[in-house]
């Protein structure tokens, strides 16, 4: 008996049908990240308007975080955190400091406009649907961050 007639061969057996399925499948996992980006931005836009920004800005990737920043009114550092993280994402734990930092980034942002957790959570777990909503919701106020309060000049007082 020869051995070679004891080994398998490598001739490829995906069929017509698998290649079908995994075309269909690309192409509503693109359709739904678009119409997500699509309704979510849509819906950001309203947000944007009513702090007076460009509603242009929420079409914008990375441009629409640094604008939600300014809105929240939280130092600038929060926005070059969230940009480094995402620029470095693909190191095993660094995805968890995006997460953290973008939540934290929306919840100073929808506080500006009288929202509180409850609103963050709905707006991690379904933005094309929470920011459609709420965005384009008469009642929807935006509150510009308070000032800082002024420190008093060191020294005596008189």
């Amino acid at each position: 008996m020869d051995d070679s007639t004891l080994y398998y061969t490598t001739t490829p057996t995906t069929d017509a049908g698998t290649l079908a399925f995994l075309g269909a499948f690309a192409g509503f996992v693109f359709l739904f990240v678009v119409l997500t980006y699509v309704l979510t931005a849509l819906g950001l836009m309203q947000f944007f308007k009513k702090a007076n920004k460009p509603g242009w800005a929420a079409w914008v990737p990375i441009y629409n975080y640094y604008v939600m920043v300014e809105i929240a009114g939280i130092p600038m550092y929060w926005f070059w955190i969230l940009l480094a993280s995402i620029l470095v994402t693909w190191i095993p734990g660094v995805g968890f400091v995006t997460l953290g930092v973008s939540i934290y980034v929306l919840y100073k942002f929808l506080e500006r406009y009288g929202k509180d957790i409850g609103h963050v959570i709905l707006a991690v777990l379904f933005p094309f649907v929470y920011f459609i909503v709420v965005g384009n919701s008469k009642d929807l106020k935006y509150s510009p961050a308070p000032a800082a309060p002024k420190t008093p000049p060191a020294g005596p007082q008189s």
